[in-house]
């Protein structure tokens, strides 16, 4: 048997027997075989056309469900009517035909956990969310295979989609998930914008919004496993504020929360950390609920570093007029 024949029984039993395509095998036999032997074989190799997968279709083999959707929102009642949920390739084709593009998933029925990592400039708060999730977990005792994750983030990260907004989602195998702690995942740290999402529905990779696909990096089947400590990072309670004594406003009587000045200062105290347009209309609440004037409850608020700092001021009054009708 000739060198030539030996490298080509070879490549087929790779591809035969071992189970690689035609164009690894090939890949290997050029690393492994002389210059001049991987040019007779390169010669008689014709490469496979590889047909791009649907992402889409990683879901469905990973056995989770998809949710058909527009603009985030569900089109079907899919708690009511779970069997309407698609769970197979043609009823995908037959949803697609029909024009959808965007699709969900519901990560705590197929043991997933989300973490919805958004960029600043999207949300009112203009809080970074990778940023903060990379500051976060720096000094967090982590084991060293999610630590090596983390590093060159989120590069390393074995299973994250890419959203159109520059956020990135980070898939987790659900674990050390109690009842208690399952009620408080949907919430997170979100005024940081970092969100985790479990028994809320998360959008799939291969969905296109508004013309922008959500990427999916890496294999939905290599999301690692959530651990104890960032999971414990991640969900700890917020310390409660400790109630505060208001003193009386000596020259009427009144309480110090029932002034203009008190119930700003009472707003700051409460609300603080919550985005702006939050903020203004929660402390427009307090004034009307104080029974004091539109006018009055105008005057105070803006002049609180939340409404100063608005790109559109003007919001500001829409969210009073909501609560003065």
């Amino acid at each position: 048997m000739s060198d030539f024949e030996t490298v080509h029984e070879r490549f087929s039993i790779m591809t035969i027997d071992g189970g690689l395509s035609d164009n690894e095998a090939m890949d290997y036999c050029r690393k492994h075989t002389t210059p001049a032997l991987a040019a007779e074989l390169e010669a008689k190799f014709r490469p496979q056309q590889t047909v791009p997968k649907d992402t889409l279709e990683e879901y469905l083999q990973q056995k989770i469900a998809l949710i058909p959707s527009k603009d985030k929102r569900p089109i079907i009642a899919y708690t009511k009517e779970p069997e309407r949920m698609i769970t197979d390739l043609n009823t995908l084709t037959a949803w697609k035909q029909k024009g959808v593009t965007e699709y969900g998933f519901i990560p705590s029925a197929n043991n997933l956990l989300i973490l919805d990592l958004d960029k600043g400039d999207q949300h009112a708060n203009k809080a970074d969310g990778i940023a903060n999730f990379a500051r976060l977990v720096q000094p967090a005792m982590l084991n060293d295979r999610l630590r090596g994750y983390l590093e060159n983030f989120p590069a390393n990260f074995p299973c994250y989609t890419q959203t159109p907004s520059g956020g990135i989602h980070l898939y987790f195998r659900a674990s050390y998930i109690t009842p208690e702690l399952a009620k408080r995942l949907d919430y997170g740290k979100a005024s940081e914008n970092i969100e985790l999402k479990y028994n809320t529905k998360a959008t799939a990779a291969g969905s296109v919004i508004n013309g922008k696909e959500y990427i999916l990096q890496g294999q939905l089947k290599n999301a690692p496993k959530m651990t104890l400590d960032l999971l414990d990072l991640l969900t700890k309670p917020k310390p409660q504020p400790t109630k505060r004594q208001y003193r009386h406003f000596e020259s009427n009587g009144r309480k110090w929360n029932e002034t203009p000045e008190g119930i700003i200062d009472k707003a700051t105290e409460l609300y603080r950390g919550l985005p702006n347009h939050d903020f203004i209309y929660k402390t427009a609440v307090l004034f009307h609920n104080a029974g004091m004037e539109k006018a009055t409850a105008e005057r105070y608020i803006m002049q609180t570093p939340q409404h100063l700092e608005r790109k559109n001021q003007a919001d500001t009054q829409t969210a009073i007029n909501s609560i003065y009708r």
